[in-house]
């Protein structure tokens, strides 16, 4: 037969495994809001800062990171969207396409 020290004990346990539990599955369940920081850690400090000669994994990743692109696809949309471009015209079927900056 248990004490009541014992189903106190016990009782305490489920108690806080039952908040652990509900404060884990309410984390999990938060949206992320659009914009903010993002912080990344790298092992070692990139060797060099030229696109061009990123070899090695700690300068691929600040190459990825820095590197801007002129016009983006929007991941949920599928649509094409201005980056650091303004606009632009495609021309001659798809063959030429002019950017203006946004500059």
């Amino acid at each position: 037969m248990k004490t009541s020290g014992e189903v106190a004990a016990n009782a305490y346990r489920a108690s806080v495994g039952l908040l652990l539990t509900v404060l884990l599955f309410s984390a999990c369940n938060r949206s992320m809001p659009n914009g903010g920081e993002l912080h990344i850690t790298i092992k070692s400090d990139p060797k060099t800062l030229n696109p061009l000669l990123a070899e090695d994994d700690s300068s691929d990743i600040v190459r990825y990171l820095t590197g801007g692109v002129l016009i983006r696809v929007n991941r949920k949309t599928q649509e094409n969207e201005a980056e650091l471009a303004s606009n632009w015209t495609i021309d001659e079927g798809g063959r030429r396409i002019i950017v203006r900056s946004s500059s």
